[in-house]
C-alpha cells in the first residue's frame, strides 16, 4: 500500500526531469544557432571578394570603427562608403590569422592579408596587417572594430642598377 502512495511522487519526479531535459536541449539549440566567429569572418571575406557591400554592411555593427594606417577612426557611413569603393576595386583578398580567440560575446582575429586590384596590368600583390574585433549582438556576430595597415615598402633595399 505504501508503494502506491509514493507512485504520484515518482510520476511527478519523472515529469520534472523530462521538463528540465527539454529546457537544456532548448538552451543548447539557442547557443548553437549562432554562427561561430570564424565562419562569420570567412563569410565577410567571401562577401568582399564577391563585391557584396550590402552583405558586408549587414555584418557590421552600427557603431563600428574603422582604423586605416593607424590613423583616423571612421564611422558607419564612412565604412559603408569604403565597402562600396574598396570591394569593387580589390580582388582575391586572402587573410592569414596569426592569432584569434573568442568567447560567448567577443571574438578577435589578427594577422596578415594580401590582395590584388582589378584591371592592374602589373598584377601587383598588396599586403599588410589587420585586426578585426567581432561582438555578438542579440542576433549574430558583427564587426565592431577593424584596423588595417598596409605593408610599407622596403626602404632599405638597395637599387642594384
Amino acid at each position: 500500500m505504501k508503494v502506491f502512495k509514493l507512485f504520484p511522487l515518482f510520476v511527478l519526479l519523472i515529469f520534472a526531469s523530462c521538463d528540465n531535459q527539454n529546457r537544456e536541449n532548448e538552451n543548447m539549440e539557442e547557443e548553437t544557432s549562432f554562427t561561430n566567429p570564424e565562419e562569420m569572418n570567412r563569410n565577410w571575406v567571401n562577401a568582399w571578394n564577391s563585391n557584396q557591400p550590402d552583405s558586408l554592411e549587414a555584418m557590421t555593427a552600427d557603431d563600428a570603427v574603422l582604423l586605416l594606417e593607424g590613423g583616423k577612426m571612421y564611422d558607419r557611413d564612412s565604412i559603408s562608403s569604403w565597402y562600396e569603393k574598396g570591394a569593387s576595386m580589390m580582388k582575391d583578398l586572402k587573410t592569414n590569422a596569426e592569432i584569434k580567440n573568442s568567447d560567448d560575446h567577443f571574438a578577435y582575429e589578427a594577422g596578415t592579408y594580401s590582395h590584388n586590384y582589378k584591371n592592374d596590368s602589373t598584377d601587383t600583390k598588396y599586403e599588410g596587417t589587420y585586426v578585426v574585433i567581432w561582438e555578438r549582438d542579440s542576433l549574430d556576430w558583427k564587426v565592431k572594430v577593424m584596423s588595417i595597415t598596409d605593408k610599407a615598402p622596403d626602404s632599405t633595399a638597395a637599387n642594384m642598377e
